[in-house]
């Protein structure tokens, strides 16, 4: 089966779909009838802007429906093109974001809607100091050997395997937050020589283990097809969260797939296999891996370069 042919397991689209098409706020957050009037624009708002999970859809939903119950009150058409804007995404953090401990999460939430649900309204790129977080450098060996450490003192068995499949999936395939979560038992193919794990969805593609992490996956692979590597909810933070901190080590998932870059990068992958088995659709961000790649001592460089066939 290729990747294409399956759905995002389990059906990520049609759960999302049913999230949003089912959410009713709070009516201490949102009175009945005032969610009425802000319901369709709020749905089809967040609808438009492609939320990556049921969590991630409910998170959107809520934000988007305060700042249409907000225009609502202030007597503004619903109309994307009119109320999300700069302008007045602007005066609503003036006047209720105020003060909110989520007030930069919601404005970017907020941001992201909008650019997405609007065709005319004024939205610049995202400047670079907003759009880029700080480069994580990859694991050391230190902190890998800490990490397998982690994931062994977890309390029961079922803890230590997840932990576990989080750290091959994600240090031996180079997986995202949301194809770690969403990864099954029946993804993993285990051959003769490599195992590989196909991830569905945004990137969908197959991707052969790092040899440290694949006797796991083999180990795991004999679950049942449909079991979840990693189960626990549609939100890989949340999962995490219940780890029990060991040596002062913590998995992090964008760290976890800087660590695989360089090292398949390292290990002599062109840049088109690269493109392949990371998922990526460009190269634009391979520049800041630059620094944490091997560099051959010059004579072996110029002996590859301009030495006889």
């Amino acid at each position: 089966m290729t990747p294409a042919s399956r759905p995002d397991p389990p059906d990520v689209n049609r759960a999302i779909h049913d999230r949003i098409q089912g959410y009713r706020p709070q009516a201490k957050s949102i009175p009945a009838d005032e969610w009425m009037e802000v319901a369709d624009f709020t749905r089809e708002a967040v609808r438009i802007a492609q939320p990556s999970t049921p969590g991630v859809a409910t998170t959107e939903l809520k934000v988007v429906a305060q700042f249409a119950n907000w225009c609502r009150g202030q007597s503004l058409p619903l109309d994307p093109e009119t109320i999300l804007t700069p302008a007045w995404v602007n005066e609503y953090d003036r006047q209720k974001l105020r003060g909110s401990l989520a007030r930069k999460d919601e404005r970017a939430r907020l941001r992201r809607i909008a650019v997405a649900a609007t065709r005319k309204a004024p939205w610049g790129p995202v400047p670079d100091a907003v759009r880029r977080s700080p480069m994580l450098p990859p694991y050391s060996d230190v902190e890998l050997a800490l990490l397998a450490t982690l994931a062994d003192g977890q309390p029961t068995s079922r803890v230590r395997d997840a932990a576990a499949a989080i750290l091959a999936l994600g240090l031996g395939c180079g997986f995202r937050s949301r194809e770690i979560i969403y990864s099954r038992a029946g993804d993993i193919e285990p051959g003769p020589d490599f195992v590989t794990v196909t991830t569905y969805g945004e990137a969908p593609r197959r991707v052969p283990v790092l040899p440290r992490y694949a006797p796991l996956l083999r180990k795991l692979s004999t679950r049942s097809p449909d079991a979840r590597l990693v189960p626990g909810g549609d939100r890989l933070d949340n999962v995490m969260k219940k780890f029990r901190k060991v040596g002062g080590i913590t998995i992090q998932p964008t760290r976890m797939r800087t660590t695989w870059l360089v090292d398949v990068l390292n290990a002599g992958v062109t840049v088109p296999e690269l493109l392949v088995v990371s998922g990526m659709s460009t190269t634009h961000s391979l520049l800041r891996y630059a620094e944490f790649l091997d560099r051959r001592p010059d004579v072996d460089l110029y002996r590859a370069l301009g030495g006889d066939p």
